[in-house]
């Protein structure tokens, strides 16, 4: 699964100014895309009394600016889940992208309404709005003091939505985001609810170069902190690719597997 936005490439990070927030989360986005990637993973779900369930899953990702960011996700263990898929359209100059979420025991696809952005993704800590990418003038931004995260210094940005229809339907009211000063990765993530509670929290970790400059990471953890679950993703594997077939990221396909 891709979380980079939200634990948020080829300009470098180093060559910015300390005080411009915008421009450090703009550029640690810019450096981190690969045109196209396919991933499995792992995902465990652990409840507060330490009880686990795994799944694997597949992930198909397009980081494309000039037609819209593309994502597909499809569950293939347990059974419970298996066939279970989501597909993620980020559409270029409309406010509200489309999300499709494919249902094998009902044989059906249903469009994720705006009003779903809070719900959990089949049971997880990840919301439907976490598997969009956010848009950089939807939000303000500010420079908290820095800070270490593992022993590597990281500017701490704020990030405020801004753009009414944001403001309205996201469940966020408020984001920290950790970027290293070293390689532009966002490495840690703090999410707030609209009342600015503290909601949950994202960690990346075992991160690895996957291009001339961008880096993923291998392990992402998802702490609820108000229901005290978490969702922990490990990379199996990953290509990095120059192309991917266009019919990946279709309903017919979303629906065929």
């Amino acid at each position: 699964m891709r979380t980079q936005w939200l634990v948020v490439t080829m300009l470098s990070v180093k060559a910015l100014a300390a005080d411009n927030a915008k421009d450090i989360i703009d550029a640690s986005d810019k450096r981190h895309r690969v045109p196209y990637e396919h991933t499995h993973a792992k995902m465990t779900l652990q409840e507060k009394d330490g009880v686990a369930r795994e799944r694997t899953l597949e992930g198909w990702y397009a980081n494309d600016d000039k037609t819209g960011d593309k994502l597909r996700i499809r569950f293939q263990t347990p059974a419970d889940v298996q066939g279970t898929g989501l597909l993620s359209l980020e559409i270029v100059g409309s406010t509200d992208d489309e999300q499709w979420l494919y249902l094998p025991a009902f044989k059906k696809t249903r469009r994720v309404a705006q009003a779903e952005l809070g719900d959990r993704f089949v049971g997880t800590d990840f919301f439907y709005e976490d598997m969009k990418r956010r848009k950089l003038d939807d939000y303000t931004y500010a420079l908290l003091p820095e800070e270490k995260v593992d022993g590597h210094d990281c500017w701490v940005i704020e990030v405020l939505p801004s753009a009414p229809n944001v403001v309205k339907q996201s469940p966020y009211g408020r984001t920290m985001v950790w970027v290293r000063k070293d390689n532009s990765f966002a490495v840690r993530a703090r999410l707030f609810d609209k009342k600015l509670q503290p909601l949950k929290q994202i960690d990346a970790a075992s991160l690895q170069q996957v291009g001339k400059e961008a880096w993923r990471a291998d392990q992402t953890t998802v702490v609820d902190v108000v229901r005290k679950h978490r969702t922990v993703v490990t990379i199996i594997d990953r290509e990095v690719k120059p192309s991917i077939p266009a019919d990946v990221f279709t309903k017919r396909t979303l629906e065929s597997e």
